[in-house]
């Protein structure tokens, strides 16, 4: 679900429409000290307590780290956790304001924390969480302004190549491709057009992976970007497939 910046080498988490735990997983493989990260929230239409639950738990574990993080449209994200966290409504569940309040600490936003916290206050009769300036650091770009657009989905197998986004029933290592010849070289598939893959499509894509290892291909997987080889780690690679990062 992301691709490699030209300049700053780093990865690109893109948000589904409705983003699940899974989808987030990869995102604690990716993010570490030194190493920047985009954030693209600009597709958000829609988000469960799971998954806000899961975005707490990064945003709280982040906002304590020296890092360098680049959030695309937050604006997306915080409109859905307000229209979740009424002032007032104390049967509201807590993790919409923890949320909503980590998410502004994550971003530097003291003054938005400190009015959220008080709505806080009032809603469940407790004292507000304090602000605690966080050691993270955050560029905000607002992409609002621009229609959301899906990555185009469309495959593209000439010879053995990745590229889009592979999602849902796309399976082109099934559907398009012959095996190349038996000999001593491993089986190249290109990947550096490849944006990302949903979980579904990149377990069914290291299943495929297997049974050609089975029947003695080994299978090399080149110029990946680390989003993708990360969710595909995340799903125990194993001996089915060899994983070649991109170093543009």
């Amino acid at each position: 679900q992301g691709h490699t910046g030209a300049h700053t080498q780093a990865p690109v988490w893109c948000s589904p429409l409705q983003p699940q735990v899974t989808d987030l997983m990869p995102l604690q493989m990716l993010v570490q000290p030194g190493s920047p990260l985009t954030l693209d929230w600009s597709r958000l239409a829609g988000i469960d307590a799971g998954t806000a639950r899961a975005v707490l738990g990064l945003c709280r574990l982040w906002a304590d780290q020296d890092l360098q993080l680049e959030l695309r449209s937050p604006s997306r994200l915080l409109g859905l956790l307000a229209d979740q966290t009424p002032t007032g409504v104390s049967t509201t569940e807590r993790v919409w304001w923890d949320t909503r309040l980590a998410v502004l600490r994550l971003l530097g936003r003291a003054s938005e924390f400190e009015a959220v916290a008080m709505d806080f206050c009032l809603t469940y009769e407790l004292s507000p969480p304090p602000w605690e300036p966080p050691r993270c650091r955050c560029v905000v770009h607002e992409l609002d302004a621009f229609p959301a657009i899906d990555v185009p989905r469309a495959l593209v197998a000439k010879g053995y190549v990745l590229s889009g986004a592979i999602g849902g029933l796309e399976r082109p290592w099934a559907q398009h491709w012959a095996p190349p010849e038996p000999g001593p070289l491993p089986w190249e598939i290109d990947g550096h057009g490849l944006l990302r893959m949903d979980m579904a499509a990149a377990r069914d894509f290291l299943d495929w992976c297997r049974l050609q290892h089975a029947v003695g291909y080994r299978i090399h997987l080149i110029e990946v970007n680390r989003l993708v080889a990360a969710l595909l780690l995340s799903l125990d690679v194993g001996d089915g497939l060899r994983l070649v990062l991109r170093n543009d």
